[in-house]
């Protein structure tokens, strides 16, 4: 599709129609909406359902809403073309409701496990709903996601940006989940012709998308960890240099352990995932799962730098800034101080790299 769009489109016409822009927040929106690659008619679709779980709530916050159990319960079948996209839409949402509220709890059920199963019935007996005569499904559509408001509401209340000041926000909850919405609206800051550049609206996009921090738990280090992350995997895409410059930029804002709050740390300290790998189970902290691939990467080209870099020195100076601010911060994730100082990691490049090149 992306590609289909690119041949479609030149490099003047994007031009041109930038200068149509619709001005403000409204413009804005429609940009994140193309660049995001939602159709318009499912953005006015998820705007009216939005609009309509608002009604006779005037002066609730938006974030005091479990969004997709608000879309399920105010947009209907009849308003999809055709009976398999809505299926497609509606197991999207309750896959949401899955992960969040079952999979990746903040909180978790503790000794109301038997609420899971009562969830996941509840989410088999809406898809069932639809092999049902239409007013039997209707019925029976009706009193699962009611069932579902009364379970699924309490579980997925945590406060606010993970502070405590007592303010709750909604939302099919879980760190994993998030941070991967997150990761996919920090991608609308490529523009969609040259995939190695910002887009012209990079500063005002990333604006917007911190309305979204406190609905998904951000906070300045999780952004900043986040889109250095995006950057750098785009970089490694294109190979575009000047990411790079941007990746060294949010890495060196990224705060050492000793400079953050109490409840900073704390909050890092809650965010954990872990992969499955020849029978048996990694543990990575916040910052191990975004910044261990790209020490890895960095390492690799590092470690054999004559090969990689023999061309010019330009683009290896700043691979070698990104490489010691990512061991500095990855460097405490082990609650004991650096095993050498950096010199010494340059020094085992140099080895490694000038041992390869006598091989070869």
């Amino acid at each position: 599709h992306r590609l289909m769009r690119k041949l479609g489109r030149s490099k003047s016409e994007s031009a041109e129609s930038q200068t149509h822009r619709q001005p403000g927040l409204v413009g804005l929106l429609e940009i994140l909406r193309a660049q995001l690659e939602i159709t318009e008619s499912m953005d006015i679709r998820t705007r009216q359902g939005l609009l309509n779980a608002m009604v006779g709530k005037v002066g609730k916050r938006m974030d005091n809403l479990l969004i997709p159990l608000e879309l399920l319960c105010c947009i209907s079948r009849a308003e999809f073309s055709d009976m398999k996209a809505y299926l497609r839409w509606q197991k999207r949402q309750l896959n949401m409701l899955e992960e969040g509220l079952i999979n990746h709890p903040v909180v978790g059920f503790g000794e109301l496990g038997r609420k899971v199963n009562e969830l996941r019935n509840l989410f088999r007996k809406i898809e069932e709903s639809e092999s049902l005569s239409p007013s039997a499904a209707e019925v029976q559509r009706t009193e699962c996601l009611r069932s579902l408001r009364e379970v699924a509401t309490s579980f997925s209340e945590r406060p606010a940006r993970g502070d405590l000041t007592g303010e709750v926000c909604h939302w099919a909850d879980g760190y994993h989940l998030n941070a991967a919405l997150y990761e996919k609206m920090l991608g609308s800051v490529f523009d969609t012709l040259d995939e190695g550049k910002l887009t012209e609206e990079v500063e005002e996009i990333l604006e917007l998308l911190k309305s979204t921090w406190r609905i998904l738990g951000i906070t300045e280090i999780i952004h900043d960890t986040c889109y250095a992350w995006v950057l750098f995997r785009q970089f490694v895409f294109t190979g575009e240099q000047g990411l790079l410059k941007v990746v060294i930029e949010h890495l060196r804002k990224i705060p050492l352990k000793e400079q953050r709050g109490p409840q900073e740390r704390l909050h890092l300290k809650s965010l954990r995932s872990s992969v499955d790998a020849d029978d048996s189970c990694q543990d990575f902290t916040f910052f191990q799962s975004f910044l261990s691939p790209v020490q890895k990467w960095v390492d690799k080209k590092l470690n054999d730098y004559h090969l990689h870099f023999s061309e010019g020195s330009s683009m290896m100076v700043d691979i070698v800034t990104v490489a010691m601010l990512t061991r500095r911060i990855l460097g405490e994730e082990n609650d004991k101080a650096m095993e050498s100082p950096d010199r010494d990691q340059i020094d085992r490049y140099i080895t490694s790299s000038v041992k390869s090149a006598f091989m070869k």
